[in-house]
């Protein structure tokens, strides 16, 4: 009986041939020199234009008093300032006892989300109000970092001593 080979042999075979050979030529490539270096592009600064003559100075800007309940002229300029760009106003209210539970406020505002709530009887630290006089700027409590406001309205917070 004659032996007949299989295309499964014939593609084995082939395959053995073709991984020797490929074996041979690697040995060629591990012959290569592979480390090679790139040189790293240089980089030049543009040179600094340096003024031959001094600058001169420049006077600081003055904050312009503008008319409120409060005289900010009487403040500090710089902190009065600091408050306009914060919207804030400052006040004589330094706590306020809470009335009624109430929200404790990212922005002065109804449409801003609450970060907590502050029962009846709460005494809170006033930092200043809203524009507006409508909300209080208060501290926001343990672990709280940022600005906190709560509303300003006399049936919901009183100011205290």
């Amino acid at each position: 009986m004659a032996s007949i080979i299989r295309p499964t042999s014939i593609s084995l075979v082939g395959l053995l041939i073709f991984l020797l050979s490929a074996c041979a030529s690697g040995a060629a490539l591990s012959a290569m020199d592979t480390t090679a270096t790139v040189p790293a592009p240089s980089v030049t600064a543009p040179p600094i234009a340096i003024p031959s003559e001094p600058l001169a100075p420049v006077d600081a800007p003055t904050a312009t008093p503008t008319t409120t309940e409060l005289d900010l002229a009487a403040m500090d300029s710089m902190a009065a300032m600091a408050y306009q760009n914060l919207g804030v106003m400052p006040t004589d209210v330094k706590f306020v006892i809470v009335q009624q539970e109430i929200e404790l406020l990212i922005e002065p505002g109804d449409s801003y989300p609450a970060l907590g709530w502050l029962q009846s009887g709460d005494r809170i630290r006033v930092n200043g109000t809203s524009l507006d006089g409508l909300w209080y700027w208060v501290d926001c409590g343990s672990g709280m970092v940022g600005m906190c406001w709560i509303s300003a309205d006399p049936a919901m917070t009183e100011p205290a001593s």
